[in-house]
């Protein structure tokens, strides 16, 4: 019989650990909000004794962490540092996000890019602009599908069985009035013929934020670049800024026939 040397059982040993800390964060991931540890447990299957050691190490490195003890587990920053540092890596997002200081600069306005993830759209890179109103969004912060402009931009060009559970679970506290899920849905189908969308004051009251996509070589993923500023600024400045961000995404997309000012055929509305 072939004898096991210690540094194979220590590999052994070190990989499986990996393998149940990935298993941990994805777990995580898909399910959209913190977590008690029974929950993480039930799902792994692994026992909760074995996985507490698991999210204290992750906690220490700042993967995961615990609000109050005993309390619900939640992923960290460093699980936003290690998307960003991916992200750089990636051609599309690398290319918007080398123009977002220009556009502030020639907007006036706060600049900022946002991706799709399991958890929603998520602001990922954020250009302050001195000249315009305060705003409490900031790299990290997730936004509304339904009630921010990044958040309508995925809900028209992300496949449906993605955004779909995100508009359900956003127009469920309005189930009495049905007109309202009526216009929810008449606001993505726009979004999907203009190729922008404004939200004004619905997400912080006293903003409104104009955003638009940008593509992919293969029209196979998006990432959405955006302005904030004033909810009563001037109509007269908001076309201003939006004509910018229409140059800026048909600058900005790998593929040029996809972006704002391409004929737009190859798109269907999922409304």
């Amino acid at each position: 019989m072939t004898a096991i040397h210690h540094d194979d059982l220590h590999n052994r040993y070190t990989i499986q650990s990996l393998d149940i800390a990935i298993s941990v964060l994805q777990i995580m991931a898909e399910h959209g909000k913190p977590m008690m540890l029974s929950e993480i447990s039930e799902i792994s299957g692994e026992a909760a004794s074995k996985l507490h050691r698991y999210l204290s190490t992750l906690s220490q490195m700042g993967f995961v962490v615990q609000r109050e003890k005993h309390g619900a587990y939640a992923l960290g920053r460093s699980c936003i540092q290690l998307g960003l540092a991916a992200m750089r890596q990636v051609d599309l997002f690398a290319n918007v996000d080398t123009g977002l200081v220009q556009l502030s600069e020639e907007t006036g306005c706060h600049a900022f890019i946002s991706i799709w993830t399991m958890s929603g759209p998520i602001v990922v890179r954020w250009v302050y602009s001195p000249t315009e109103v305060p705003s409490n969004v900031a790299p990290g912060r997730l936004v509304p599908v339904t009630r921010s402009s990044p958040g309508r931009v995925f809900a028209a060009f992300v496949s449906a069985g993605q955004v779909e559970p995100f508009i359900a679970r956003e127009v469920a506290p309005f189930k009495e009035d049905p007109g309202y899920e009526i216009l929810v849905r008449k606001r993505i189908a726009d979004v999907l013929n203009d190729r922008y969308a404004i939200a004004r004051g619905e997400f912080e009251p006293h903003i409104m934020s104009i955003s638009v996509p940008v593509f992919d070589w293969h029209d196979s993923s998006i990432v959405v670049a955006g302005c904030m500023m004033s909810v009563d600024a001037s109509e007269e400045r908001t076309q201003a800024v939006l004509s910018v961000l229409k140059r800026f995404a048909e600058q900005k997309s790998l593929r040029p026939s996809l972006s704002f000012f391409a004929a737009q055929e190859g798109f269907t509305s999922k409304i």
